[in-house]
Parts: C-alpha cells; structure tokens; sequence
C-alpha cells in the first residue's frame, strides 16, 4: 500500500486498511508539503499547476517501488482541487502496475473530480494494470468532519462490509 499524506488523514485511513488486510505501507514524503502555512501554500500552488500542466509534478521519495510481488496495489491520496495529490500522480508516473489490480482510495472534505479520477484510472492503465477500482471517504467541511473514528467506521462498513469495532 503506497499513500501520501499531507495532514494525517489518508495515513489513519492508510495504516488502517493495511492492517486489515496484513498489507506493507510504503508512506511517500514530500518534504516541501510539510504542515505549517509554507507546506500548505506550496502543496496547494502545486496541486493548481498540476491541473493546468499534468506533467508538473512533486519530487517524491521513495520514486520507485518494486510493485511485481503484489497481485494487488492500493494507491491512498487525499483529494486537492478535486483530484489526487500530486505525489500519488508522481508515484504513478515513475512506476508500472504489470498485470496488477489498482485501488485508488482518497479521502477529501468537499469534491472530488469525476474527470479526474477517470484521468487517473487511464494513467494507472497505462502503465500496466489489468484492472482499477476507486474507493473514496468523504470526511466533510471542517465544522461537520468525521471525527477519526467515525471515519474508520465508514472505511469498515462502506469498503469492507463490517463495522468498527
């Protein structure tokens, strides 16, 4: 299970899930969006950039992963202007999903892009995949947010079938 995480979300969501299904984290870092309202400025600068220039991409460590043991790669992202992080889109870029199923999962607090989802899932195919699935949680506006648990309730009940314990 790849992820980026800026604020701490996708990484519960993340550390969550791999748990569940005895997955390895691979946490990408993006030292230049770390939290504070410099990080915040440049993630969002660049989240913009990238929507009008889809080659404009964050440098991400680790760039590569060897992916070829893994029938299935879970790809975790929070959603900026209605699209996945750059770093995940970075990740994508810079390696192949040879016969893989792919799970993007994102969590967000507004919208997500139709378009752009579709943009990623054609990207993801390019690079390998046999197949794509999206999975999202909706976290809600800062007044009305899932609080972290709730959040890992509608994870276990909407993806998985089972609730929190």
């Amino acid at each position: 299970m790849v992820y980026f995480s800026r604020s701490g979300n996708t990484g519960l969501a993340a550390r969550h899930v791999a748990k569940r299904l005895g997955a390895a984290l691979y946490p990408l870092q993006v030292p230049e969006y770390e939290l504070g309202l410099g990080g915040l400025a440049r993630s969002a600068f660049a989240a913009n950039a990238r929507r009008t220039d889809p080659a404009t991409l964050p440098e991400i460590k680790p760039r590569q992963l060897d992916l070829k043991p893994f029938d299935t790669v879970w790809l975790g992202s929070p959603i900026w202007f209605y699209s996945p992080a750059p770093p995940i889109w970075a990740f994508v870029e810079h390696n192949r999903f040879d016969g893989q199923h792919v799970v993007l999962f994102n969590t967000f607090n507004s919208n997500l892009g139709a378009d752009q989802i579709a943009a990623f899932k054609a990207k993801v195919m390019a690079r390998g995949a046999r197949s794509f699935e999206h999975r999202q949680v909706l976290r809600g506006r800062m007044t009305q947010q899932l609080t972290p648990e709730e959040m890992l309730g509608a994870i276990d009940a909407e993806w998985f079938g089972a609730h929190h314990p």
